[in-house]
């Protein structure tokens, strides 16, 4: 990326952008390990010059990131809904 600054920059803009939503998402061994090969998996595209395995490799991995987010944001979600309605219901008169 030395050599791209504008892709440099624009990488770090991303992070920066998801980096609050990102710091949420518990991060499992498996995740983690799935997470690095993906960056692997794109790193090495870009540096072969391969643009086509590049995008593959980066939309596979935005899709897989993206529904991670999604499914612990639900699922938090869920978890606050029910929780306010405990604490409504416990505030009520009897």
């Amino acid at each position: 990326m030395a050599r791209a600054p504008s892709l440099a920059e624009a990488v770090l803009a991303v992070q920066f952008q998801l980096h609050e939503i990102i710091g949420f998402v518990p991060m499992l061994d498996v995740t983690m390990l799935k997470s690095e090969r993906q960056h692997h998996t794109i790193a090495d595209a870009i540096a072969e010059g391969d643009a086509e395995g590049a995008r593959n490799a980066m939309e596979e991995h935005v899709g897989v990131t993206s529904s991670v987010i999604r499914g612990f944001a639900s699922d938090l979600l869920n978890r606050s809904a029910v929780t306010r309605r405990q604490i409504h219901t416990a505030d009520q008169p009897y």
